[in-house]
C-alpha cells in the first residue's frame, strides 16, 4: 500500500523578512483558485499571525513559556523548542496525516542560525518529508527584503546566507526579494532587477564596493571579495523578486514552487479536472509572462525602474 503523497513549501527567512506576510498571500491565492491547502506555523514565538492556522506549534510548546521557565533569551528558547519538536515528531506527524490531499504551506521560525548548524530543524525536515505515515515533496522559500541589494557589503552577505540554508537543507530552494513593492521609498536600484534573478554576478557589486573604500578599510574590502567569490564558485544563487500585494506576482511564484515540489506534473497525470485547472493558470500567467524576464520587466515598470 502506498503512503500518502503531500507537496508544499517551507517559508523560511529572517525575522521582518516578511514570511507571515507571504503564506497569507499565498494562502489567499490558493483560496481563490480552489486548492485543498493548510497552514502550518512551526514558529513557536509567532503569536500574532496574518493567516488562519490549521497547525500551530504552540500547541505543543510556546517559546515565552520556555523563556519564563528555564529563564533562557529568545534565541536560546527557539533552540530549545526546536529540540522538542523533534523529539515529539509524531505530534505534528499524526496532525498532517489528517489532511489528505491538501497542499501544504508552512511557516518556520525567524532565527537564521537554525537554516545553517542546528541538527534538529534538519532532524524535523527530513521527517517531515519522508516517515512512517506519509511523504513529503516540499521546496524551501528563502526570504530577504528588498532593501539589502542597495548596499554591496549587505547583499553579499544574504548571498553567502542564501548559499549556506542550500547547503544545509538539501531541498530546492527559491531565494525571494520581499518587500519589491517598498522599491519606490528605497530609490532606484543599484542594477536592474533582472541582474538579480539570474546565477549572481558579483562582479559589479565589488566595484561598487571598492569605489566605497574611503568609507571602509582595504582590510574589509577584501574579506568582502573573497565572500564574493566563495558565493560565485558554487554557482546557485539568484533571486525572485515577490510583491505580495500583486497577484500576478504571487501567481508567478506559485508556478515556480509547484515546478520545483514536482506538484504540477504530479497533478497534470494523476488529475486531468485539477490538472486542466493548475494548466489554465499557468497558461494565464504565460500570455502575461512569457518567461522569467518579461516578469521582471513588469515589476520595473510597474515601480518605474525599468530604465
Amino acid at each position: 500500500m502506498s503512503q500518502t503523497q503531500f507537496y508544499g513549501c517551507m517559508i523560511i527567512g529572517p525575522s521582518g523578512s516578511g514570511k507571515s506576510t507571504l503564506t497569507a498571500g499565498l494562502q489567499q491565492f490558493l483560496d481563490a483558485i480552489g486548492r485543498k491547502h493548510i497552514v502550518i506555523s512551526l514558529d513557536p514565538a509567532n503569536e500574532e499571525t496574518k493567516y488562519k492556522c490549521d497547525i500551530d506549534v504552540q500547541e505543543l510548546i510556546k517559546a515565552d513559556d520556555v523563556m519564563e521557565e528555564l529563564h533562557l533569551g529568545p534565541n536560546g528558547a527557539l533552540v530549545f523548542c526546536v529540540d522538542f519538536l523533534e523529539k515529539n515528531i509524531e505530534w505534528l506527524l499524526t496532525k498532517i496525516i489528517e489532511y489528505k490531499d491538501h497542499y501544504l504551506i508552512i511557516d518556520m521560525p525567524g532565527q537564521i542560525e537554525l537554516y545553517m548548524d542546528s541538527e534538529s530543524l534538519k532532524s524535523v525536515i527530513e521527517k517531515l518529508q519522508k516517515n512512517d505515515k506519509f511523504k513529503a515533496s516540499l521546496v524551501a522559500i528563502e526570504l530577504f527584503e528588498a532593501f539589502n541589494i542597495y548596499d554591496p557589503a549587505q547583499y553579499i552577505s544574504i548571498c553567502l546566507s542564501a548559499l549556506s540554508s542550500m547547503i544545509n537543507l538539501e531541498l530546492p530552494h527559491i531565494n525571494v526579494l520581499s518587500k519589491v513593492d517598498l522599491i519606490e521609498q528605497y530609490g532606484k536600484p543599484p542594477c536592474r532587477l533582472s541582474s538579480y534573478t539570474t546565477e549572481v554576478d558579483l562582479e559589479e557589486v565589488m566595484f561598487d564596493l571598492e569605489l566605497q573604500q574611503g568609507k571602509f578599510s582595504e582590510k574589509y574590502y577584501k574579506l568582502n571579495k573573497e565572500l564574493a567569490n566563495l558565493v560565485q564558485t558554487y554557482s546557485l544563487v539568484s533571486f525572485f523578486p515577490v510583491d505580495v500585494s500583486d497577484r500576478n506576482s504571487i501567481g508567478f511564484l506559485l508556478v515556480q514552487i509547484d515546478k520545483a515540489n514536482g506538484y504540477f506534473d504530479f497533478i497534470v497525470e494523476q488529475n486531468r479536472t485539477q490538472g486542466e485547472k493548475l494548466e489554465a493558470l499557468n497558461e494565464e500567467l504565460k500570455t502575461q509572462f512569457t518567461f522569467s524576464s518579461e516578469y521582471i520587466m513588469y515589476l520595473e515598470a510597474r515601480f518605474g525602474i525599468d530604465e
